[in-house]
């Protein structure tokens, strides 16, 4: 399963389609070289596959490739900031 970066309106998302549905994490750009981490999802039918994590080491890696900084604005990039205290050192903050 191919992680996808895809332009939006409000910033980028990370993609992972599949016959079951799509997985996405979306994040708004907020000026300044700052996108919030907004919203994580992921079908039924796929969860605790690890998809989430797929999309968000997508992220992870963008961020430090892109030289971008994350605010964790949903639960689960939340969580995960928590548990990875160095990805959140090197990409930015843990809340809005």
């Amino acid at each position: 399963m191919d992680v996808q970066k895809q332009d939006t309106s409000q910033g980028h998302r990370f993609v992972i389609e599949t016959e079951a549905g799509e997985a996405e994490l979306t994040l708004a750009d907020m000026g300044g070289n700052v996108f919030n981490a907004n919203h994580t999802y992921t079908p039924r039918a796929l969860r605790g596959q690890g998809i989430a994590g797929k999309l968000y080491d997508a992220m992870i890696a963008d961020a430090k490739a892109q030289g971008y900084k994350i605010i964790a604005g949903c639960p689960y990039i939340e969580v995960k900031f928590k548990r990875h205290p160095e990805d959140r050192a090197a990409v930015g903050q843990t809340v809005l």
